[in-house]
């Protein structure tokens, strides 16, 4: 019974009551009083209805505070859906009852309690599946995630800024399963801390104002990666060699006393490029890097990539099957190139490149460049470079000219690798005449980084008859201090040392440095990729052999007083 049913009752009956007193005092005594008993009755019917009411009502606001005191307890988080909260929000709720308000207040605080609790969690949890927990920077879902956005949102910002374009680097710390090994756990887990640390720092440090900031973010246990939204080539690169700088600072000792080492490749990216094929080139690139031994970036354009044969974006399983297959099947060749050099005193002269033929009639054939870093990964190159030897032997048993045949540093590293040269040469019935037609080419950081091991390589080649050379000089010009330590037959120069030579004073001073050292223990100087007549004329000058098949234009070089091919 609400407030006003009650006043309207009371109301009637004290109109009733006035009334029968009325009639009583006008003398209709028998209608007075019945009247009037009715007026108290109803009266008194109404107090007690009311009494019984409020007893009631008390109990139940009692037992409706306990449940909702109950529900509150039980079922908290329930009370923090997004309904929930839009009602609480919409004002406060009251009731006629002390009781029930403080229970409602209760809950209210406990909701409160328990959405604040919730949010940490969330967080936490959000934290916990996108980033690394050992170096507290992006996993790999996370970077995934924001490469797709980079490739498929806009492709500029308001401003003009490029942001669908740009640069990934990833760089592995490929002695990390040895560090474990050799050191606690603990302490490499902290040692990376502090090196991703610093790295952040610089990345912040030299970030381009106008750019997205970069993402740097942990692919796996070695791996790490850089994402470098709407980064041009020349941001690209002082960023890079500033990472570079970072991390050799941080190198440091493995097992056998040597440094660290870190392995880096680079690839852009634009708005028709997809993640898998980004991914697919950055790890091409580690391949190359660990392939060729050196430290410097390998560089995997996005126009210049195409898979070959029928491996598209190949994994390691992929490319495992694919070796085995191979050696196991004789589908190992070499691809032979004629490649005589100016005024060269060696006759017939062919470069050749281990290179795999796909099954079927016609089968395509896969460069070297690009299944040799799979097998370095997999462990294979020490079979596939033994396998190159073998058929190097065939070739110069079935021609006439010389072979130089290049093998890769890791192979040189596997254990086995050389004793399996010398036992597979010495086996060979040549004459030492057509041994000395074959040269072994490998890298020149070998004998930079691993001058024991270079030195083992010479002397079992020069054991079993056959020549050593030298590649990447120029990328690797420390190697000039250990040269006279091996017997060599040739150096190779190229690349940017080449390239610029004519506007750099220290190359130059660095080309007379080589050439004197190399020539003076009767060691060959070839050079490729020369850029022009005048650089080939500057080259020829100092003693440098220069390639047949790149062409000079004789008018340009007698006007620079040089040499003419005659």
């Amino acid at each position: 019974m609400s407030r006003k049913e009650v006043s309207l009752s009371l109301l009637l009956a004290a109109v009733g009551a006035i009334l029968g007193a009325w009639l009583l005092y006008s003398g209709n005594q028998l209608a007075g009083a019945a009247l009037l008993w009715v007026a108290s009755a109803g009266a008194v019917a109404i107090l007690i209805t009311i009494l019984m009411v409020s007893r009631v009502s008390q109990s139940l606001q009692a037992d409706f505070a306990k449940q909702l005191n109950s529900i509150g307890t039980t079922f908290p988080k329930y009370a923090t859906s997004p309904r929930a909260e839009r009602s609480h929000s919409s004002g406060p709720l009251r009731t006629d009852s002390p009781q029930v308000n403080q229970a409602i207040e209760s809950i209210r605080e406990r909701v409160r309690a328990t959405a604040e609790e919730q949010t940490r969690e969330i967080e936490s949890l959000r934290l916990e599946l996108n980033s690394n927990p050992d170096t507290g920077v992006a996993n790999r879902r996370y970077f995934i995630n924001a490469l797709r956005q980079t490739l498929h949102g806009p492709i500029e910002s308001e401003s003009g800024i490029p942001l669908a374009y740009g640069h990934v680097l990833i760089f592995r710390q490929r002695d990390l399963r040895s560090l474990n090994v050799l050191y606690e756990r603990r302490k490499i887990d902290d040692w990376l801390k502090r090196v991703i640390d610093t790295v952040t720092e610089v990345l912040h440090e030299t970030r381009h104002p106008e750019r997205p900031a970069p993402v740097l973010a942990r692919l796996n246990g070695s791996d790490f990666v850089v994402l470098l939204a709407g980064y041009d080539g020349p941001d690209t690169t002082d960023l890079i060699h500033m990472l570079r700088q970072t991390l050799e600072r941080w190198r440091i000792r493995t097992a056998d006393h040597r440094l660290c080492r870190w392995s880096y490749a680079l690839t852009d990216f634009a708005p028709n490029c997809d993640v898998s094929g980004v991914l697919a080139r950055l790890d091409h690139g580690l391949m190359r890097a660990e392939n060729a031994g050196h430290d410097e970036v390998e560089y995997i354009a996005s126009s210049n990539y195409r898979p070959k044969g029928t491996l598209e974006y190949p994994g390691e399983t992929a490319w495992r099957d694919l070796i085995h297959d191979a050696l196991n099947e004789g589908r190992l060749e070499l691809a032979v190139t004629e490649m005589p050099y100016r005024g060269d005193d060696t006759p017939d002269r062919h470069e050749a490149l281990l290179q795999l033929r796909e099954k079927g009639e016609s089968g395509s054939a896969i460069s070297g460049y690009l299944f040799m870093p799979p097998a370095v990964r997999l462990g294979l190159s020490a079979e596939c470079d033994l396998r190159a030897i073998e058929l190097g032997v065939k070739w110069i048993q079935n021609n006439p000219g010389y072979l130089a045949l290049r093998v890769s540093l890791a192979s040189l590293l596997q254990a086995g690798f050389i004793t399996g040269m010398g036992e597979r040469l010495a086996t060979v019935s040549l004459p030492s005449p057509m041994r000395s037609r074959l040269t072994l080419e490998i890298d020149a950081h070998a004998l930079v980084a691993y001058p024991e091991e270079t030195r083992h390589f010479c002397e079992m080649a020069h054991r079993t008859g056959v020549g050593v050379g030298i590649r990447r000089l120029a990328e690797q010009p420390a190697a000039l201090l250990r040269m006279h330590t091996v017997s060599l037959r040739y150096l190779k120069l190229g690349g940017d040392l080449i390239a610029g030579l004519l506007e750099s004073p220290g190359a130059i001073q660095l080309i007379a440095a080589i050439t004197e050292a190399a020539i003076g223990q009767g060691v060959k100087v070839y050079a490729h990729d020369v850029p022009n007549a005048p650089t080939a004329s500057l080259l020829a000058e100092y003693g440098v052999l220069l390639p047949e098949n790149e062409a000079y234009n004789p008018e340009e070089l007698l006007a620079e007083g040089g040499f003419v091919d005659n």
